[in-house]
């Protein structure tokens, strides 16, 4: 398996965990990625987004509010080349809650831009 990683964002949380997220490009297909990881750095868990495989995913940014993290990233068709926003929720055991994908009634190309809770 070819892979690689981009777009990382690192938080330390006030829990003593540390949360990236990102990019992973694994045979040249890209989806949005969430890990949680030790005090000592050992991995406990990493979540890949891949409910539209038909979609590449592009992570723009993480925040952790009220225990609970959220992503913001574009899904890009890849037949038309048009974006569609990505929001998702996850809990701090990596438990998918929420993901919500908006797409504007004009169907143009829709950029996030940042996240706020």
């Amino acid at each position: 398996m070819n892979q690689n990683i981009e777009n990382l964002q690192v938080i330390t949380h006030s829990d003593g965990y540390i949360y990236v997220g990102g990019n992973n490009f694994t045979d040249g297909n890209p989806t949005v990625f969430i890990s949680k990881y030790d005090e000592e750095g050992n991995i406990l868990w990493t979540q890949q987004y891949t409910n539209y495989p038909q979609m590449a995913g592009s992570f723009k940014q993480m925040i952790i509010e009220n225990n609970y993290i959220y992503i913001l990233a574009s899904l890009k068709d890849t037949s038309t080349s048009k974006r569609d926003i990505l929001t998702l929720k996850y809990t701090t055991n990596g438990i998918l809650l929420l993901d919500l994908v908006y797409n504007a009634p004009d169907n143009l190309d829709d950029a996030p831009k940042a996240i706020l809770v």
